[in-house]
């Protein structure tokens, strides 16, 4: 099981559709699985292992940059403001991990639409997880779409 897991959080496959996602967005948070994600998506990033975290935690926050990639968690209070766009590489069934990572990156204008992308593997653990992390969201505002890489 655990070799499953591990398998699923870093494919390859997910991995280039994240990128390509990446770069259809003007303004986004990224949360990937670990610092080696994080350095692949040459963006600024935010997580315990980086120098310039809390400057680039600021600079996002303060519109200085518009791209920002963190490893899973943010910190407790942490928001955003003008940001309608979120990324996660891997959700677990817990959706409480999931509906932090939500909540906490998208404080959106009254009237705008919040878009937020979940890569998961179709057919694999990976979806089940997905579907469960979402149970307690409206269906009616949850899209799924099959993408070709």
């Amino acid at each position: 099981m655990l070799s499953l897991i591990s398998t699923i959080k870093t494919s390859r496959t997910k991995f280039s559709y994240l990128k390509k996602l990446i770069a259809q967005k003007r303004r986004c948070i990224v949360f990937v699985e670990n610092t080696e994600q994080c350095k692949e998506t040459n963006l600024m990033s935010y997580h315990s292992k980086e120098k310039n975290s809390e400057k680039n935690l600021d600079d996002f926050q303060n519109n200085r940059i518009n791209k920002l990639v963190t490893i899973n968690q943010l910190r407790q209070g942490t928001t955003f403001h003008d940001l309608q766009a979120c990324i996660i590489l891997h959700s677990y069934a817990s959706n409480n991990r999931t509906s932090q990572k939500i909540g906490r990156c998208l404080n959106y204008v009254e009237g705008e639409k919040a878009i937020i992308d979940i890569i998961c593997l179709k057919g694999t653990r990976d979806e089940m997880w997905t579907r469960q992390a979402l149970i307690d969201f409206d269906n009616n505002k949850i899209k799924y779409i099959d993408v070709e890489i």
